[in-house]
C-alpha cells in the first residue's frame, strides 16, 4: 500500500461525500424518477399511438434509458472499483495487526452515491430500475386497454 494512493483515495472520498451532500437528497432521486416516468410514457405512447409521433417516442424512451443506464452504471463501477480496490488492499495485511497500515485502511470505506435514506447506487438498483420500469408500462398498457373497451 503506498501513502500516495491513499492519499489520492481520500481525495477521491472526500469528492464523493461533497457530490453526496450536494446531490443525493434531491437531484438523484428527481432525476430517476422523472427519467423512469418518462420511459414508461414513451413506451406506452409508441405501442399506443398509430401516426408519425410514435417512432419519435420509441426514439425518446431508448435514449432515455440509455442515459439512465450510463449515469447509473458509472456511479455503481465507483462503488464496485472501490470495493475491490480496499479488499485488494486489505488481503496483504495481517488480521491481528495493529500497525499504522492497518489503522489508515479501516479508517477507509468504500466509495457510494447516497439516493437519500433508500440506500445507495450499486448494479441491483439498476435491475431494480429496469423492473420498475417494465412493470408500469405492462400496468399502463392493460388499464388503457380496459379503459379503452
Amino acid at each position: 500500500m503506498d501513502k500516495e494512493k491513499v492519499e489520492r483515495y481520500r481525495t477521491l472520498a472526500l469528492l464523493v461525500t461533497c457530490i453526496n451532500r450536494a446531490y443525493a437528497p434531491i437531484a438523484v432521486p428527481t432525476g430517476a424518477s422523472l427519467l423512469v416516468g418518462n420511459i414508461t410514457l414513451a413506451f406506452v405512447g409508441a405501442c399506443r399511438i398509430d401516426d408519425a409521433n410514435r417512432y419519435s417516442l420509441a426514439i425518446s424512451a431508448i435514449t432515455d434509458y440509455a442515459t439512465l443506464l450510463i449515469l447509473f452504471r458509472t456511479a455503481a463501477h465507483l462503488n464496485t472499483l472501490s470495493l475491490h480496490l480496499l479488499r485488494k488492499w486489505r488481503v496483504g495485511l495481517p488480521n491481528r495487526s495493529v500497525g499504522i497500515q492497518h489503522r489508515i485502511l479501516r479508517t477507509l470505506r468504500e466509495l457510494r452515491i447516497n439516493i437519500r435514506s433508500f440506500g445507495y447506487v450499486d448494479t441491483t438498483l439498476i435491475l431494480t430500475l429496469s423492473g420498475i420500469i417494465l412493470d408500469n408500462s405492462i400496468d399502463f398498457l392493460i388499464f388503457t386497454r380496459i379503459q379503452g373497451n
